[in-house]
């Protein structure tokens, strides 16, 4: 199985000195990993959009990573929506791809 380079990036926020705070996505891992296509579509349940994943990205498992980081693979940036470790043997975390001109809209960390 061929594994390809994946960054981790978290969001980093700094005092900036004058009353204010500094947001910045810094790398925080890179991994190796397969990025797949699982689909793209949204479904209403209970007035609230779900399975909003659309690749899937399986790694090694128990690495340092959570809903609130993001990743970057190929030059595309992906949310990071659940992080899981099916059976203790591989992490499987969905990823919901960002248009390129939408990421400085919602560059902040999803709920």
């Amino acid at each position: 199985m061929i594994k390809h380079p994946v960054k981790i990036q978290r969001l980093t926020i700094e005092d900036n000195g004058m009353g204010g705070v500094t947001e910045e996505w810094k790398d925080h891992l890179t991994i190796r990993g397969i990025v797949d296509y699982i689909s793209g579509r949204e479904t209403l349940i209970g007035g609230q959009f779900a399975d909003r994943a659309t690749h899937i990205l399986v790694c090694e498992a128990g690495l340092d990573i959570t809903n609130k980081d993001r990743a970057v693979y190929r030059g595309g940036t992906y949310h990071i929506l659940h992080v899981d470790n099916p059976f203790d043997r591989h992490g499987e975390i969905l990823l919901e791809y960002v248009e390129p001109d939408q990421e400085a809209v919602e560059d902040e960390v999803p709920e």
